[in-house]
């Protein structure tokens, strides 16, 4: 062999080329992969498809005699993956489209110390005004109005405030600047654990945020300072008026699973559910008791409130959906004329049945602190707001009071 010859430079890019196809080829396919299992519930038939591809990508790429045959099948496979591609999207759009809401709490609209908040005043002036020592507050979606007018009342004018940004990030500094977070149920429980919050404004947390408040060694110190009612709710052309309680734990369980086994149409049920620890979803797991939630399929996860209301309303989405919430959520604030809020053992979740406690899942909202809070304030704006004056603005935002 000739020592003195040389692979051509033309040869070794055109080596380097491949393999760096190669590299793209692989790294396409492994992300592919993730995309496919993470992304659908039938990946079967992806996988299927993503093995051809990958192969004869590769086969292109190397081999010689067959890159004109398996240019020609990756050609074809490719048109072929386009339309399926289309039809699924298409097929998703009609049937299956979570919708992205277009009414929505806007927090802007509620904020306090601006002329135009729609937030509830009182008539006179509050008897509890504080000006220090502010305790930090924090609360769910629903929750908002309701303790944003609260700090409007007792709080002065320049308080800082952040809106769900950065809030995994407050230490003791950032504590003692910001007074008025929103977090939602998920981030405002874990704040609380870690006692960055003083006072969180909604429903009882699930198993898991009390754990983790375990975990932190904070004992939870709940104050009900009003009540709620938990609602389920269809489509407003679903026959359906009215489902035992027995009903929806097993339609939710899985059990009944079409519309006609409760009285309405011959239609398969579609049961949408909420993120893990959201308010609603931990509100959900209560009501089920000891049954197990069925699984749903990933387009049936709703990760907004809002959007679980949106997508049970449009009757293009999936006419056949059920959803649930909060009263003061659907009735005053999204004010969606589309759903209809079922009656639960024939009981309909009226203002007067709430009131009353008629309605069976009546349940309460809650001032949340923890044990040992070293701020006197706490307790002061606690009992402030089971005052006639903080009742007052807890009924005229929409929730039931409790005095």
């Amino acid at each position: 062999m000739d020592e003195n010859r040389k692979i051509p430079l033309k040869k070794i890019l055109w080596i380097l080329l491949k393999l760096a196809l190669t590299a793209l080829t692989c790294s396409a396919g492994f992300y592919a992969f993730l995309v496919i299992m993470l992304g659908t519930t039938h990946p079967g038939p992806l996988l299927v498809y993503e093995l051809l591809l990958f192969l004869l990508l590769l086969t292109a790429i190397w081999s010689k005699r067959a890159r004109k045959k398996a240019a020609l099948f990756l050609g074809i496979l490719t048109f072929l993956g386009i339309l399926t591609g289309l039809a699924w999207r298409w097929y998703e759009y009609r049937q299956k489209k979570i919708t992205i809401s277009t009414t929505y709490l806007n927090t802007g609209e509620y904020f306090p110390f601006t002329e135009t908040s729609r937030i509830v005043r009182l008539p006179a002036e509050s008897a509890l005004k504080l000006m220090e020592d502010l305790p930090v507050v924090d609360g769910a979606t629903a929750a908002f109005p309701l303790y944003a007018a609260f700090v409007h009342a007792v709080y002065p004018p320049d308080i800082l405030f952040m809106k769900n940004t950065n809030v995994w990030t407050y230490t003791g500094e950032t504590r003692s600047k910001c007074q008025f977070i929103y977090s939602g149920t998920g981030s405002g429980y874990e704040l609380l654990a870690r006692r960055i919050t003083d006072i969180f404004f909604g429903g009882l947390p699930s198993e898991a945020q009390k754990k983790r408040a375990e975990e932190n060694k904070t004992n939870f110190v709940y104050y009900e300072i009003g009540k709620e009612a938990f609602v389920f709710f269809v489509n407003a052309k679903n026959p359906v008026e009215t489902l035992t309680a027995e009903q929806i734990r097993d339609i939710y369980g899985g059990k009944i699973k079409n519309w006609k086994e409760v009285g309405g149409p011959d239609a398969a049920i579609a049961p949408y559910q909420r993120n893990e620890g959201s308010g609603s979803q931990s509100a959900l797991v209560r009501f089920m008791g000891e049954r197990t939630l069925a699984k749903p399929p990933i387009h049936q996860i709703n990760m907004a409130m809002e959007g679980i209301v949106d997508v049970v309303s449009d009757y293009k989405n999936n006419k056949n959906a059920i959803g649930f919430s909060f009263r003061y959520y659907t009735q005053e604030i999204m004010k969606n004329h589309n759903i209809k809020l079922l009656a639960v053992d024939g009981v309909a979740p009226s203002p007067e049945n709430i009131r009353n406690g008629s309605y069976p899942l009546t349940g309460a909202l809650y001032a949340v602190t923890w044990e040992g809070n070293p701020n006197p304030n706490v307790e002061k704006f606690i009992t402030w707001i089971l005052s006639d004056e903080g009742q007052y603005i807890v009924e005229k935002t929409g929730y039931t009071p409790v005095k």
